[in-house]
């Protein structure tokens, strides 16, 4: 069974990886329910950074440094065929190591769709259910 492995940039304090009592959970977990292979949902960075007031704030290049090889080292041991990258910073993070045991799909991130596109919400989940089966049937080729 193909296995697709949704990636985030960071928890929120005392969550999992989307988490579905949130908005970006629950619209990542309505793609998983539309896909007919195993999903996984991960962070590049395991924690969620805080700022001096414990408010939730974007990880800092280093954090996102120190984040890499325990995030590629379970990446390695989910084996997945398909990372679903949610947003532009892991993306850019990602893109400068070698991840050619799998293929890499960029997507929005869905807090963006929620808060500034959310009258397009249908069509994100379309599109994004379509490049994910189009690139799962490409790797079963």
């Amino acid at each position: 069974m193909k296995k697709v492995v949704f990636v985030g940039i960071s928890n929120k304090c005392d969550k999992s990886a989307f988490d579905c009592s949130t908005a970006s959970g629950k619209i990542i977990e309505h793609i998983i329910k539309h896909l007919s292979c195993a999903c996984e949902k991960i962070n590049y960075v395991s924690y969620a950074p805080t700022d001096l007031s414990g408010k939730l704030r974007y990880p800092t290049k280093e954090e996102l440094h120190d984040s890499y090889q325990s995030f590629i080292c379970h990446v390695k041991t989910l084996k997945p065929d398909l990372l679903v990258v949610c947003g532009n910073l892991v993306f850019k993070e990602l893109k400068r190591h070698d991840f050619s045991f799998c293929k890499i799909l960029k997507i929005y991130h869905p807090s963006y769709i929620w808060v500034y596109k959310r009258s397009e919400l249908d069509h994100y989940y379309e599109e994004t259910l379509d490049q994910i089966k189009k690139i799962i049937l490409d790797t079963e080729k």
